[in-house]
């Protein structure tokens, strides 16, 4: 994907290449509103996880700019402004 295109990607977020989000519990998730866990560190390790296939998978979408299955839409400032 060229930068022009990256540009116009309505449904790309960095957090699945920069990060995840631990919860208390061991839980980890793309991001705080994400619907779905990747997994949970006390049973898998994080590098397993990240680079898991539902990972993989979302990071695929995101670069087809198709939103991703696990994003709550209407709760991301940056997927639901207008350009």
């Amino acid at each position: 994907m060229n930068a022009k295109d990256l540009l116009k990607n309505k449904s790309i977020c960095t957090l699945p290449w920069t990060g995840f989000e631990l919860e208390p519990s061991g839980t980890v998730k793309n991001c705080i509103i994400s619907k779905t866990e990747l997994g949970n560190i006390n049973k898998t390790n994080i590098k397993d996880i990240m680079h898991g296939k539902e990972n993989i998978d979302l990071k695929q979408a995101m670069l087809k700019d198709e939103m991703p299955f696990n994003c709550l839409v209407v709760t991301c400032k940056r997927n639901t402004q207008q350009t």
